[in-house]
């Protein structure tokens, strides 16, 4: 476990530099909702993941026509989902820090709520920590959702993820697939044998 969180303000515009769209993974070595990350950070960092949503890059009140382009897709992962629903959920604490012309502001303005080039995801190793983050994130408004299951610890079954009861407009129940649209697998790296627990099942 990690403990000395470090803010690096200085890099935040980096891609929004970068000529062509990329993927990118945001703290892929750390983790954007840990405790000790400021809500007024998090809001920067969303801020420039919706700077890339404005093509212009001009310093003025931007307008719908300066939102085109192939904006970067970024790649939000976390163990902290209680956090990252209690901040998502109500965007408009991200945007208090910003002035109305600032890239979030307009970018909500336009695209909406949840950022459509922002996925969200969650880490599991063991069926515990799904189902303790699982519902977090599915609760969570986001364009795409997924889980990353690595390092796999035990065995995990995500059926309970794939489908949800949901109301219909007769007052029944209608039983659907909302689960994650990507998920990602894999072992443990080094150590014994044994705790390697992706087998092939073909």
């Amino acid at each position: 476990r990690f403990t000395d969180v470090r803010l690096h303000p200085d890099r935040l515009d980096q891609p929004l530099h970068w000529r062509k769209p990329r993927r990118i993974f945001v703290c892929s070595m750390s983790d954007l909702f840990h405790e000790k990350v400021p809500a007024n950070y998090i809001a920067r960092v969303f801020n420039t993941m919706a700077s890339a949503l404005l093509s212009c890059r001009k310093r003025h009140a931007h307008r719908s026509d300066c939102y085109e382009g192939e904006p970067h897709t970024y790649l939000v992962l976390t163990r902290r989902a209680e956090r990252m629903q209690e901040i998502l959920t109500h965007p408009d604490g991200l945007c208090k820090h910003f002035a109305g012309d600032s890239a979030l502001p307009v970018a909500m303005d336009v695209a909406g709520w949840p950022l459509p080039n922002v996925w969200l995801g969650v880490s599991a190793e063991n069926q515990r920590a799904l189902d303790t983050r699982w519902p977090s994130l599915r609760d969570t408004p986001a364009a795409v959702r997924f889980l990353s299951l690595e390092p796999l610890l035990s065995a995990i079954d995500i059926r309970p993820c794939l489908e949800q009861v949901v109301d219909t407009d007769d007052g029944g129940n209608d039983l659907r697939s909302v689960g994650p649209s990507w998920i990602i697998a894999g072992g443990e790296s080094g150590g014994p044998s044994e705790r390697a627990l992706v087998e092939r099942c073909l």
